[in-house]
């Protein structure tokens, strides 16, 4: 029982941390629920202005209820994405007080959308140090390079919210409301944005002395 429930664990740990270095994907540190069967929902046409302003939860299909609503009942296993109106998104990880934050940009092709993720990484990680030493900071924030990624998704309906189904693959991600001005603004507050913004100017004069 005890070899079962380990093979669940790791045959459902995501991808995405910025410590792992590997595409982008919730960690998941509890069993997932049990299987349920897929929305049948229809496919549509990628529309980019949909896309504008929306916020969407993103995380493994088991947690997608049957009435279109995420139910994430784990500390590390969510993550949203904000797209902005510019074709970039932002895209945040929570595992309890740590966050991993990316950017990118998204365009389609071929009636999919694409998700092009930079190579930077910013965390920003709880410093359990300041428990006994009040001097301490409290947080840490950290830039790690990544191999760039792309992440290709079909769009659809789940009942009057669009759902993306990332291909190959068993995530997903679902409109929950608008305001990724919002998520810019907190972003800006936790200290990550500056470093975000940052790697965008040292990457472009890279570009330039090039």
């Amino acid at each position: 029982m005890h070899q079962s429930s380990l093979l669940i664990l790791v045959s459902f740990l995501f991808l995405l941390s910025c410590k792992e270095g590997k595409s982008p994907k919730p960690q998941l540190k509890e069993t997932a629920p049990k299987a349920k069967k897929e929305h049948k929902d229809q496919r549509t046409p990628v529309d980019p202005v949909s896309l504008i302003n929306k916020v969407f939860e993103y995380g493994h299909q088991q947690h997608l209820t049957d009435s279109c609503v995420f139910l994430f009942e784990c500390d590390c296993c969510a993550a949203e994405l904000a797209f902005n109106d510019d074709s970039s998104f932002i895209y945040l990880e929570h595992c309890m007080s740590d966050l991993d934050v990316r950017i990118g940009s998204f365009s389609l092709h071929e009636n999919q959308l694409h998700l092009h993720f930079d190579a930077l990484c910013v965390s920003k990680e709880y410093n359990y140090e300041n428990e006994v030493d009040t001097s301490a900071v409290d947080y840490f924030i950290t830039d790690t390079l990544l191999k760039q990624t792309i992440l290709v998704f079909e769009v659809a309906k789940c009942n009057d919210k669009t759902l993306l189904i990332e291909e190959n693959s068993e995530y997903r991600a679902l409109e929950y409301s608008t305001g990724s001005s919002d998520v810019l603004s907190y972003i800006e507050q936790e200290g990550i944005l500056e470093h975000l913004q940052k790697s965008k100017v040292n990457s472009a004069n890279d570009q330039h002395r090039d």
